[in-house]
């Protein structure tokens, strides 16, 4: 199933949306491996600093506004798409990058958030 199929039929479960992204994604492509990597040491970053709130808020305030900007780095890959992918996985809704892009990063804002909460001693 090709990709904005997957994203525009709406009466699907939702385990069942999300494996046909997965499966339409062609994970082989060295910038979306790159972008899985980054997640992972981002998130990695965050675990290692949970003890630090000044890093913690560091890292919170980044990922907070690389979240942000998802919408006008989504614009440009929409136009630019060609240079770098084989598929313009970029539809003007943003689905693939609120997925792949946004949602890891406010994962670990959330854990950023959370994390302090964790170490509070009258908690």
């Amino acid at each position: 199933m090709e990709y904005n199929e997957a994203v525009e039929d709406g009466n699907k479960s939702l385990v069942d949306a999300v494996w046909e992204f997965v499966d339409a994604v062609d994970w082989r492509e060295s910038w979306i491996q790159l972008l899985v990597v980054f997640h992972v040491l981002v998130l990695v970053l965050v675990v290692i600093t949970r003890r630090s709130t000044p890093w913690q808020c560091a890292l919170f305030l980044i990922t907070c506004v690389m979240a942000a900007l998802a919408q006008p780095i989504n614009a440009l890959a929409q136009e630019y798409w060609e240079a770098f992918t084989s598929y313009n996985y970029f539809d003007r809704s943003g689905f693939f990058i609120s997925m792949t892009f946004t949602a890891p990063l406010l994962i670990c804002c959330f854990i950023c958030v959370v994390s302090p909460l964790s170490f509070h001693p009258l908690l």
